[in-house]
């Protein structure tokens, strides 16, 4: 996004034809907005009771203002649809003796290298 005018935020002067874009990956890794941020914590996500899905107001998936994905509520039941029926027809697992490593490569944006699973029919 271009700033059209001058403007001022918190203190910091923004000047016109400044290009503006959300640091996702710092909003993600906040102390202040996660607790441990940097581990892979699935059940922060959920109710207490651990039945339901709670939504984040800092988990940002489909960016921000008027550049915000105006499919966000069907991609939520597309993504959820799809993984319950994984779920329903197959057991997940990584190969035997494989660990899963969370480390990734900065490019553009954060990859992480290719890795195997393992689909099992459920019968």
């Amino acid at each position: 996004m271009h700033s059209d005018t001058d403007t001022t935020i918190q203190g910091y002067k923004i000047h016109k034809g400044t290009t503006v874009t959300a640091n996702f990956w710092a909003i993600h890794h906040d102390p202040n907005l996660w607790n441990d941020p940097d581990t892979f914590d699935p059940e922060r996500f959920l109710s207490q009771d651990g039945k339901s899905v709670k939504k984040s107001p800092n988990f940002i998936l489909f960016s921000l203002g008027k550049r915000a994905c105006p499919g966000e509520t069907m991609a939520y039941i597309e993504i959820f649809l799809y993984f319950v029926s994984m779920l329903q027809k197959y057991a997940i697992k990584l190969p035997d003796g494989v660990k899963p490593s969370f480390d990734v490569e900065m490019g553009l944006t954060y990859s992480r290298e290719p890795y195997d699973i393992r689909m099992i029919p459920r019968i």
